[in-house]
């Protein structure tokens, strides 16, 4: 299959999965596919992340001064990504890089509470996304646990979402 084929098909999901217009779809689709790439990271997962975090918004910015799809805050990542990050793209491949690195450094979690009803691709990332979301650093808290749990809830639907469109 082609890099274009691949791209438009992924579209069509992000499309009917998030309600997203066709245009939006198309240009996201390929930020998410190179980043999840670049990342070794499932597509569907990343896609859900941007959704869940800015439902596909290029220049929005949350009270804690995140930026962008992928919600980067620059203060702690610019160093560790560099580029722009109010541009999408660089944004999205700065996510990638985040979720990817807290994968790496969180190890197994197979034996957490609530870690096996979800999909593998959530289970597999299911560390680096609470990390992802209320930060490393409160693991164990109380934070980490509710608040990682609802965000991780909230990435498995997108993940359904996704794996559920029918093409």
């Amino acid at each position: 299959m082609t890099w274009e084929m691949e791209r438009l098909i992924f579209a069509e999901k992000i499309q009917q999965a998030f309600d997203v217009s066709a245009p939006r779809a198309i240009e996201f689709s390929g930020w998410i596919l190179e980043g999840a790439l670049q990342q070794d990271l499932p597509p569907e997962l990343l896609a859900s992340l941007v959704f869940a975090e800015s439902s596909f918004r290029k220049a929005v910015q949350s009270s804690m001064g995140a930026i962008g799809p992928a919600q980067i805050r620059s203060n702690y990542w610019q160093s560790f990504c560099g580029g722009n990050l109010n541009d999408p793209e660089q944004n999205i491949h700065c996510g990638a890089q985040i979720l990817s690195r807290f994968r790496d450094q969180c190890g197994d979690v197979s034996g957490v509470p609530g870690y096996s009803h979800f999909s593998s691709s959530v289970r597999d990332h299911f560390c680096a996304l609470k990390s992802y979301n209320v930060g490393p650093s409160t693991r164990g808290s109380a934070l980490w646990h509710n608040a990682g749990m609802r965000y991780l809830d909230k990435i498995e639907r997108g993940v359904s979402q996704l794996q559920n469109v029918q093409l």
